[in-house]
Protein backbone atom coordinates (compact mmCIF):
# COMPACT_ATOMS: atom_id res chain seq x y z
CA UNK A 1 0.00 0.00 0.00
CA UNK A 2 1.69 3.37 -0.76
CA UNK A 3 2.04 5.89 1.90
CA UNK A 4 -0.59 9.27 1.83
CA UNK A 5 1.57 11.12 0.39
CA UNK A 6 2.34 9.15 -2.37
CA UNK A 7 -0.69 8.65 -3.59
CA UNK A 8 -0.80 12.77 -4.38
CA UNK A 9 1.20 11.98 -6.68
CA UNK A 10 2.72 16.03 -7.01
CA UNK A 11 4.88 16.98 -4.19
CA UNK A 12 4.02 20.47 -5.62
CA UNK A 13 0.38 19.80 -3.72
CA UNK A 14 2.15 19.15 -0.13
CA UNK A 15 3.72 22.66 -0.57
CA UNK A 16 0.62 24.15 -1.36
CA UNK A 17 -0.69 22.96 2.08
CA UNK A 18 2.58 24.31 3.98
CA UNK A 19 2.44 27.39 2.44
CA UNK A 20 -1.22 28.06 4.31
CA UNK A 21 -1.54 30.48 7.34
CA UNK A 22 -3.45 28.36 9.10
CA UNK A 23 -1.67 25.20 8.19
CA UNK A 24 0.98 26.38 10.23
CA UNK A 25 -0.69 27.74 12.87
CA UNK A 26 -2.55 24.43 13.65
CA UNK A 27 0.80 23.12 13.30
CA UNK A 28 2.38 24.99 16.19
CA UNK A 29 -0.80 24.84 18.58
CA UNK A 30 -0.75 20.87 18.01
CA UNK A 31 2.94 20.84 18.49
CA UNK A 32 2.24 22.10 22.19
CA UNK A 33 0.02 19.87 23.16
CA UNK A 34 -2.78 17.58 21.46
CA UNK A 35 -6.10 19.55 20.95
CA UNK A 36 -9.88 19.29 19.68
CA UNK A 37 -10.76 20.79 16.20
CA UNK A 38 -12.35 22.92 18.57
CA UNK A 39 -9.65 23.95 20.97
CA UNK A 40 -8.09 24.49 17.76
CA UNK A 41 -10.19 27.18 16.38
CA UNK A 42 -10.39 28.57 19.77
CA UNK A 43 -6.58 29.39 20.75
CA UNK A 44 -5.80 30.12 17.04
CA UNK A 45 -8.73 32.33 16.38
CA UNK A 46 -9.42 30.44 13.02
CA UNK A 47 -13.28 29.63 12.19
CA UNK A 48 -14.38 26.76 13.16
CA UNK A 49 -15.74 25.28 9.53
CA UNK A 50 -11.68 26.57 8.12
CA UNK A 51 -10.23 24.30 10.97
CA UNK A 52 -12.18 21.26 10.47
CA UNK A 53 -11.16 22.15 6.71
CA UNK A 54 -7.60 22.32 7.24
CA UNK A 55 -7.40 19.77 9.93
CA UNK A 56 -8.64 17.28 7.38
CA UNK A 57 -6.30 18.11 4.44
CA UNK A 58 -3.15 17.42 7.58
CA UNK A 59 -4.68 14.36 8.94
CA UNK A 60 -4.75 13.11 4.88
CA UNK A 61 -1.14 13.72 4.21
CA UNK A 62 -0.13 12.28 7.67
CA UNK A 63 0.69 15.53 9.18
CA UNK A 64 -1.27 14.99 11.90
CA UNK A 65 -2.11 12.08 14.29
CA UNK A 66 -5.99 11.09 15.46
CA UNK A 67 -6.87 10.00 18.75
CA UNK A 68 -9.93 9.30 20.59
CA UNK A 69 -10.48 10.27 23.98
CA UNK A 70 -13.84 10.33 25.92
CA UNK A 71 -14.32 14.38 26.89
CA UNK A 72 -16.20 15.32 30.29
CA UNK A 73 -19.29 14.56 28.84
CA UNK A 74 -19.03 11.00 27.96
CA UNK A 75 -18.56 11.42 24.43
CA UNK A 76 -15.95 11.13 22.12
CA UNK A 77 -13.89 13.41 20.81
CA UNK A 78 -11.17 13.53 18.22
CA UNK A 79 -7.97 14.69 19.65
CA UNK A 80 -4.90 15.93 16.70
CA UNK A 81 -1.61 16.07 17.90
CA UNK A 82 1.79 16.80 15.88
CA UNK A 83 3.38 13.76 13.79
CA UNK A 84 6.90 14.50 14.40
CA UNK A 85 7.51 12.07 11.64
CA UNK A 86 6.03 13.59 8.62
CA UNK A 87 8.99 16.23 7.84
CA UNK A 88 11.48 13.57 7.92
CA UNK A 89 8.97 11.60 5.59
CA UNK A 90 8.89 13.96 3.24
CA UNK A 91 12.69 14.66 3.07
CA UNK A 92 13.59 11.01 2.36
CA UNK A 93 10.80 11.07 -0.30
CA UNK A 94 13.07 14.12 -1.76
CA UNK A 95 9.91 16.05 -2.36
CA UNK A 96 10.93 18.85 0.08
CA UNK A 97 13.70 21.34 -1.51
CA UNK A 98 12.60 24.21 1.11
CA UNK A 99 13.00 22.21 4.49
CA UNK A 100 15.27 24.28 6.01
CA UNK A 101 12.65 27.18 5.34
CA UNK A 102 9.47 25.26 6.89
CA UNK A 103 11.78 23.85 9.62
CA UNK A 104 12.64 27.64 10.57
CA UNK A 105 9.03 28.46 10.82
CA UNK A 106 8.09 25.60 13.01
CA UNK A 107 10.20 26.27 15.18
Amino acid sequence: MLSRLDQQGDGNYVFEILEQRNVLTLLESIKESPKSVQQLATKCKIPLSTTYRTIGEMAKLDFVKIKYIFNESGKWEKIYRYNEFFIERIKNKNVINKSKIFESDLK
